[in-house]
């Protein structure tokens, strides 16, 4: 339902997967349950076992006023790792726990030196053994005594310590002969231990509190606590601590030579630098670049560095031109004749300009060859724009009738109009519906999936530009050197939308409408973006305002975290924000950028989503997806965060049925045969993807793994068979690709179903475009725009 005030418009939001009922709120009607229910964050990711479990999300089950998480567990060994502080991560670095490596052995022999060993030790995997480390050598030859046992004794000494031929009456006592308990540190003074020291360009430090003398030995030991090799940071050592010589000391703030470095250097192929000592002690760069025909290298016939002279041009022939190219409306050829750079060792060779113009104002490649074309040359007039609404009047383009005109190279098309009316008198994308897809209750219904209340609020996809910037329900706050304006670069449809400033400071891109809610339901806000010109400071974050049904703000604005990460392509990020608990209440998004000069970002494919249950340990069920009437999904599709791919698939009878997936991509030319005896050929994977057949007959099911020239059956991390008669598998990702992380899955996976019969393929269909992004848990999936839910029909 869409109520027009003067104040807003207020559109209702649509929930995919569970639908919100309405009634009039009354002063008399009791406190709604949960109201006074606030739940916490969920608990943070934790290991049971080698099992990493999370939750996500939290809201009031209002049967029983208590708080609900969705627990995610995921099982690290798929992968061949373990869990640790609640993520996976390889097997080998798990740290052993030190503490249990408190009991070093006893002093021992080397030669007739007596070796000390200190504590704590280490280990290198939980399990394996403990190492100590050797705190003190004393040797015994300098005292005139020889080592047995651990212990220096006197020459002639049996290992109890007792000279040979000592009376059998001797003093009871240990076997040495001196009397049970001698302190042998009696008469012993240990300098202090030093807070720390430097081993050459290692810094040591020691544990003062654990040093001093060993009374079973009698030895000054000091225990080490820590020790840095300063080299490997480039740093120093002195005092005991890791210096940068260019910052800390004498040196400071001069332009010094690394450490280690030799006197003199080739600092790149161009630079020689020579290090010289000065008055203070410091070794200073004196960098010489040089000159273009020479390069910093060993003198011919000595060991010396130095700028030698470099013909660049010794051996190059230019006898082969580039070929000849378009450069804007000019055709530009070369001479077969070129000459040598001595300072670079290219080749130039002579140009020849022709302008295009007149009824040929553009240059092309014909057959690698420019020539100068119309603006009509290589256009194909078969893409008609998107039917569309009129008012009341559905507008379709025939795409048999385009026409390109010679002055523009614009192609336009025969529309056909019809009048909605009567049992068919509502229009939507072009077409004359008996059902009215601006009322949400009718969401469920497949015919709706495009209304802009199903999903998607007004223009959120920024497919409508009638007018600009701001487009069409959108509001710019402040609107001053703030621009947003059409963009071809886009995440779904045709347009996206691009926002740019030149000030340092906030700028704010908000929805137009009010979104009705849901007091005390938590709504997550997703949006596509991608930073495209980036200032030296910029972040992108997320906001939700919360208004009561009078337009009056609740509260302050609800801000998500700082997003900063430059990516080559399309980023989604998300917040999440729980509705305050009154009725009614109504929500507004935005998207707010922040950055310290100029900058430019492109967003696209704005939802707003309400949590429902969404079992991602479970593969998808197609018949559990919104269907309207009885019609059959041949394809469904998830994709969780932990980089699980769920899909659903035809049914398995006669032949085979089979889903394809295309990881990382489609080969730009080439074509691989699917396994088994078909011959049916499908696009080859990209350079660096997978791809990934899924097979079921009446014999079982089997998965296989193309990444070269191979078919290869997957057993591990994979899992698939034909429940309810309908082929099914969980695909883990991550596993498939040789990676540790669900990070490193590509953002669009393509998919096809097919059944094959002998020789031919019975029936075949896609997604259509690629599924994008990843399912968060417990998140609705809002239509065809929401990646991952609705992918495909029969």
């Amino acid at each position: 339902m869409v109520v027009f005030s003067p104040a807003r418009v207020l559109v209702t939001l649509a929930l995919a997967l569970m639908l919100i009922g309405c009634g009039n709120a009354s002063i008399s009607q009791p406190e709604p349950a949960c109201a006074s229910v606030v739940c916490d964050a969920p608990p943070l990711p934790a290991c049971d076992g080698d099992t990493r479990v999370s939750f996500s999300g939290s809201f009031c089950d209002p049967e029983t006023e208590t708080c609900v998480y969705t627990r995610l567990a995921v099982d690290c060994t798929i992968r061949g790792e373990a869990c640790l502080d609640g993520e996976c991560v390889p097997a080998d670095e798990v740290p052993c726990d030190p503490s249990r490596c408190v009991d070093p052995p006893p002093p021992v022999c080397d030669g007739d030196a007596v070796v000390v060993f200190g504590s704590p030790g280490t280990c290198a995997s939980p399990e394996g053994p403990c190492t100590y480390p050797e705190i003190d050598r004393l040797d015994c030859a300098m005292e005139g005594l020889v080592c047995e046992d651990g212990r220096c004794v006197p020459p002639g000494s049996d290992p109890s310590g007792e000279p040979t031929g000592q009376p059998s009456d001797a003093p009871s006592g240990d076997p040495s002969g001196e009397p049970s308990g001698t302190d042998r540190c009696v008469g012993v003074s240990c300098p202090p231990a030093p807070a720390s020291v430097c081993d050459g360009t290692v810094a040591v430090r020691h544990d003062v509190s654990a040093s001093g003398c060993d009374p079973a030995t009698g030895l000054c030991v000091w225990t080490e606590d820590t020790r840095w090799d300063c080299a490997e940071f480039g740093f120093a050592c002195l005092d005991g601590d890791c210096i940068d010589p260019a910052v800390t000391g004498p040196c400071a703030g001069r332009d010094l030579c690394p450490p280690g470095a030799a006197d003199v250097y080739c600092e790149d192929a161009s630079t020689l630098v020579i290090c010289v000592e000065d008055d203070d002690g410091c070794r200073v760069r004196a960098p010489e670049s040089c000159a273009p025909t020479e390069a910093c290298a060993t003198e011919p016939g000595g060991d010396e560095l130095a700028c030698v002279f470099v013909d660049r041009c010794e051996g190059v022939v230019c006898d082969n031109p580039p070929a000849a190219r378009c450069e804007g409306s000019e055709v530009v050829t070369f001479g077969a004749d070129g000459s040598c750079d001595p300072e670079t060792g290219r080749c130039d060779y002579p140009s020849e300009r022709e302008a295009c113009g007149g009824e040929e104002p553009l240059c092309a490649l014909v057959e690698q060859f420019p020539i100068c074309v119309g603006r009509c040359f290589g256009v194909v007039c078969d893409t008609p724009p998107e039917d569309t609404c009129d008012g009341d009047e559905a507008v379709r383009f025939d795409a048999e009738s385009g026409v390109c005109d010679a002055s523009t190279g614009a192609c336009s098309f025969e529309e056909e109009r019809e009048l909605c009316e009567g049992e068919t008198a509502y229009c939507l994308a072009g077409a004359c519906l008996a059902i009215d897809c601006m009322d949400p209750d009718n969401c469920v219904d497949e015919r709706c999936a495009l209304s802009p209340v199903c999903g998607f609020g007004v223009n959120f996809d920024f497919e409508d530009w009638s007018t600009s910037d701001p487009p069409p329900g959108f509001v710019k706050a402040p609107a001053s050197s703030f621009v947003v304006e059409e963009s071809d670069q886009a995440v779904t449809g045709e347009r996206g939308a691009r926002l740019t400033s030149t000030v340092s400071d906030n700028r704010d891109l908000q929805s137009e409408d009010w979104l009705e809610a849901e007091g005390g339901a938590t709504y997550t806000f997703h949006v596509w973006v991608r930073i495209d010109v980036r200032p030296g400071t910029q972040w992108v974050r997320l906001g939700l305002t919360w208004f009561d049904g009078s337009g009056e703000r609740i509260g302050n604005r609800d801000f998500g975290p700082l997003f900063d990460r430059t990516t080559s392509g399309w980023e989604e990020i998300v917040h999440a924000s729980t509705a305050p608990v009154v009725s009614p209440v109504e929500l507004k998004p935005f998207l707010r950028v922040q950055a310290r000069g100029n900058w430019s970002v492109l967003t696209d494919a704005w939802a707003v989503t309400r949590p429902v249950a969404f079992d991602v340990d479970a593969p998808v069920d197609a018949s559990a997806l919104p269907v309207a009437g009885e019609q059959e999904r041949m394809l469904a599709a998830g994709v969780n965060n932990a980089g699980q791919l769920y899909v659903s698939g035809p049914a398995v009878s006669g032949g085979e049925s089979m889903v394809l997936a295309w990881v990382g991509g489609v080969a730009a030319g080439g074509e691989v045969t699917l396994p088994g005896s078909s011959g049916v050929t499908v696009p080859a994977p990209a350079s660096g993807g997978r791809l990934v057949a899924v097979v079921g007959s009446a014999d079982g099911c089997t998965v296989f793994v193309r990444d070269g020239s191979a078919w290869t059956e997957r057993t591990g991390a994979v899992s698939c068979g034909s429940p309810e008669g309908r082929l099914t598998a969980v695909l883990g990702l991550p596993a498939i690709l040789g990676s540790a992380s669900a990070a490193a899955v590509p953002g669009a996976l393509g998919l096809l179903a097919l059944t094959v019969e002998g020789e031919g393929v019975v029936a075949a269909t896609g997604t259509g475009e690629p599924v994008q992004g990843s399912v968060v848990p417990r998140e609705a999936v809002l239509g065809l725009h929401r990646a991952a839910i609705l992918v495909g029909r029969q």
